[in-house]
């Protein structure tokens, strides 16, 4: 996986990474990202998804996920072989990957599962994160409805719905004592 930094352009499409030695694993935060001077934690804004973007070529495929959270964003790439499944995972782990630039928390998360479901005449993608908290695995489920900008845009929102169940503080930890909400 290749993480780079990447202001989107009019259409909102990336225009392509500002850092262009970006290691693969290695992430590059957008500007204004976790800056400022410490004090009282803040609520964050939610994480949105600004622009997912899947190209294939000769046989391999590239899916480039940009996030926002207020005015901090990342943009992460995953690359891998052309098939519709494998597309559909490599957008799924550019989102974590994407989230974890903005969210430390996030960087415990991984990719489990993702689908596309049919639920009476609409499209559904589902996914489902895993995060070890040991002695346990939580399971965390997030879904999304396939819109106009497809379905790659709403695997990155299922993603988003799945990780926000746990990263929110909203949920208790499945090993946490009960009471116990963060």
């Amino acid at each position: 996986m290749t993480i780079t930094d990447s202001e989107p352009g009019p259409s909102g499409q990336s225009t392509g990474p500002s850092d262009p030695a970006g290691e693969p694993g290695a992430g590059v935060r957008g500007p204004g990202l976790h800056g400022g001077t410490a004090g009282p934690a803040v609520p964050s804004p939610r994480v949105t998804v600004h622009a997912v973007s899947v190209v294939s070529s000769g046989g391999h495929c590239s899916a480039q996920v940009h996030l926002r959270q207020g005015d901090e964003q990342s943009m992460a790439v995953a690359e891998g072989v052309m098939a519709v499944s494998v597309a559909r995972r490599l957008v799924a782990e550019a989102t974590l990957t994407a989230l974890a630039l903005l969210d430390d928390e996030a960087r415990g998360l991984a990719l489990d599962a993702v689908a596309i479901a049919a639920v009476s005449d609409h499209q559904v993608a589902i996914a489902t994160v895993v995060l070890p908290t040991p002695p346990y695995e939580e399971l965390l489920a997030g879904a999304a409805l396939v819109r106009g900008a497809g379905e790659h845009d709403a695997i990155a929102r299922a993603v988003l719905d799945a990780g926000n169940r746990r990263l929110s503080g909203r949920w208790p930890a499945v090993n946490d004592p009960p009471g116990n909400h963060r």
